[in-house]
């Protein structure tokens, strides 16, 4: 099998380069309708640039109850959440 992810990125900055808000708006529904269909198909997003707070709402499709696992380490390790506040879903 073959890698089976798709960067988002480029789509995002595509649609967002003709400076029109409907347009970027567009673009954003698209990206996320092909990243579901790539979590239904047993792919995964691009991490290249990190989840950061524009894919956080994906992770817990991807993750399932790992997310869970992750914030419960997340909170161990940073009680005060001054690490990356709300980057990852976490």
């Amino acid at each position: 099998m073959g890698k089976k992810d798709i960067p988002p990125y480029p789509l995002r900055n595509f649609f967002g380069a003709a400076g029109c808000r409907s347009s970027l708006a567009r673009g954003l529904h698209t990206v996320d309708e092909l990243l579901h269909l790539v979590h239904e198909l047993g792919g995964s997003m691009e991490y290249t640039h990190g989840v950061g707070v524009k894919l956080a709402p994906l992770m817990a499709e991807e993750h399932g109850y790992g997310l869970e696992i992750m914030r419960r380490i997340k909170l161990a390790l940073d009680p005060n959440n001054v690490m990356n506040p709300g980057k990852m879903g976490l």
